[in-house]
């Protein structure tokens, strides 16, 4: 339930007893300041622009991070019992990190825009290859979408809304964003998860959407063509063998299986916290709890 506090007077009143030596007392405050909700962030985020005790700050910092963590688990809970698709669950990890109202329908008319674009460029008799070169030209080339290996140290590469606005992600929000737009040209790629990233490919629409689950899958030769999320470029199976040769790893067929978007959320949040594991612990824990909780 929610409690009310009457002013910023009121607020910072609370805050100043973080540093109470009695943490009976600190326990109490730091549960009222947590009950009183999203819409005292921004009172909250004020006192601790004032604060210049290193203790309360990190004290408010991580309240501010527990009452968006709420919020978070919520909107995410829901999502996973409809699953209204990758860049709504994506948008809510966006908007927890900046504390701030998200406008979609500004992002979606962005994205609808690229696929637009695209689909402007594709005719029914292109090749699977063909048509991820159109993609990679209209969204890497004309849109001019850039891409860089995860960097724990670039958050903004995690968050959706940055990576539409800005047209720059890492290999799990790339890939979100493609995927996206070939499931809204109703194109049959996927992501598969490849160490700490995600590999596109572009598989067999039968094996994707008429798979009996009681045949062994082949995920490997289900695959037509690879795609590299960081510039959009088509490679072959023998490219990808070379890969799994040059990182020292196995193959293992499993490594090719699509993932489906609770798997990529999954990804996402986890890479996403570990941007946390130095700096700011507990946004960490906490973003792990939900992980734990969520995505068993």
């Amino acid at each position: 339930m929610s409690v009310s506090v009457t002013s910023q007077q009121e607020l910072d009143a609370l805050i100043s007893l973080l540093d109470d030596n009695d943490t009976e007392v600190v326990d109490i405050v730091e549960k009222k300041l947590k009950s009183l909700g999203k819409e005292y962030i921004s009172a909250l985020e004020n006192s601790l622009h004032e604060c210049h005790n290193f203790m309360v700050q990190t004290k408010i910092e991580e309240i501010i991070v527990d009452i968006n963590s709420i919020e978070l688990k919520e909107a995410l809970e829901q999502w996973l019992l409809k699953d209204s698709g990758l860049l709504e669950a994506a948008y809510f990890i966006s908007r927890f990190e900046n504390n701030t109202h998200i406008d979609i329908k500004h992002f979606n008319l962005k994205v609808e825009r690229i696929t637009r674009s695209i689909w402007l460029e594709m005719t029914n008799y292109l090749t699977p290859l063909e048509r991820i070169k159109v993609i990679e030209n209209i969204l890497y080339k004309v849109y001019r979408l850039k891409g860089s290996k995860s960097s724990y140290t670039k958050i903004d590469n995690f968050l959706i809304t940055d990576v539409i606005e800005k047209l720059s992600g890492n290999g799990i929000t790339n890939s979100i964003l493609y995927i996206m737009l070939a499931q809204m040209l109703d194109l049959p790629v996927r992501g598969f998860k490849y160490n700490d990233t995600i590999i596109l490919a572009w598989y067999s629409h039968e094996f994707l959407f008429d798979y009996e689950p009681n045949t062994k899958p082949n995920n490997f030769n289900n695959i037509k063509i690879f795609i590299d999320p960081l510039s959009g470029k088509g490679f072959s199976h023998l490219d990808m063998q070379y890969l799994l040769t040059v990182n020292e790893t196995g193959f293992d067929d499993n490594i090719f299986k699509p993932l489906n978007n609770k798997e990529v959320i999954k990804i996402l949040l986890t890479e996403y916290s570990k941007c946390f594991t130095q700096h700011f612990h507990h946004k960490y824990v906490t973003l792990n709890r939900i992980i734990s909780e969520l995505f068993y």
